[in-house]
């Protein structure tokens, strides 16, 4: 049963944390969730269709994203509270520091000159550092495209007199 179902077997949370507003610690203080709900995408056009998702409104802010299956079980197995959900679902989007707090920096690596961007060329979007000593080599090398395309132009004959 845990290898299926490990959520069925994990302790459950109180139900006063199920009770609104629930709060997280924010990067300017605490911020306080007003609506939290998982419901079925319903609308054929969207590739996510037929999907279940979160939907976390916290402040002005209205966010959706697809739910895990592991979300979804902590979520209606009653291991998680929505608070914890919203943390780990949406902790980019709202720039918690509990989010930020995942990420460190490799021994011996001065910060000063490091910069974490997404990694687009993964599917998944990952982050991951560089330095200022990565980027200068990087911009330095042409790309096989580029090449190509600049070998295969024809030469500008020059004016016959």
């Amino acid at each position: 049963m845990q290898r299926y179902y490990p959520t069925k077997l994990m302790p459950r949370v109180p139900e006063e944390a199920f009770k609104y507003p629930n709060g997280l610690a924010g990067p300017s203080g605490p911020i306080t969730i007003d609506k939290f709900n998982v419901y079925k995408e319903t609308d054929e056009t969207r590739a996510d269709y037929g999907r279940y998702k979160f939907y976390a409104q916290v402040g002005d802010k209205k966010m959706s994203t697809p739910a895990s299956r592991e979300d979804l079980n902590a979520y209606f197995d009653r291991v998680m509270t929505p608070g914890q959900l919203v943390e780990r679902n949406f902790g980019e989007r709202l720039h918690l520091p509990s989010h930020y707090a995942q990420f460190r920096l490799p021994e011996g690596i001065d910060p000063k000159g490091v910069r974490v961007a997404k990694d687009r060329s993964t599917a998944d979007g990952a982050c991951r550092p560089t330095s200022a000593k990565d980027a200068g080599a990087r911009r330095s090398r042409k790309s096989p495209s580029t090449t190509a395309i600049r070998s295969s132009r024809p030469r500008a004959r020059p004016a016959s007199r």
